[in-house]
């Protein structure tokens, strides 16, 4: 969040994309880091290590997993901070919200199939996201 940005609008855009009103209020950390001309920039971050508490952002992979670029044993998003705060999901490469997933694979590679497979496994076993709550694609 730029110096120039409303926090709490901020905040607002990133709570949707978390989907756990709980799990945002629990694990928000807001670190405060100055850019280069002494400009104020808050990092937003949430770390997620439970499988279970993942819905919401295995929802948005599924979604967003084409303009995913895969980095070693993660794959990371940027979504569009303004159309999250208005409800809405899309990819952005300007200011984003900037979400990274990583995968203890063991080894592997990892690549859009074992991603697919991955998906399909968490959905089987916890359920599908109720994707009206919060993001419309």
């Amino acid at each position: 969040c730029h110096a120039t940005e409303d926090l709490e609008k901020v905040k607002d855009a990133f709570a949707r994309v978390v989907g756990n009103p709980r799990l945002f209020d629990e694990k928000l950390r807001i670190t405060r880091a100055y850019g280069h001309f002494g400009n104020r920039i808050d990092v937003l971050e949430i770390r997620i290590n439970s499988e279970r508490e993942i819905s919401c952002p295995v929802y948005i992979l599924r979604k967003l997993m084409d303009s995913g670029e895969i980095v070693e044993n993660s794959i990371q998003l940027r979504i569009d901070k303004q159309m999250a705060y208005l409800g809405l999901l899309r990819p952005a490469s300007r200011d984003p919200i900037f979400i990274k997933y990583v995968f203890n694979l063991w080894g592997k590679p990892l690549n859009k199939d074992l991603l697919n497979e991955w998906i399909d496994k968490h959905i089987r076993k916890y359920g599908e996201h109720d994707e009206s709550l919060l993001l419309r694609t």
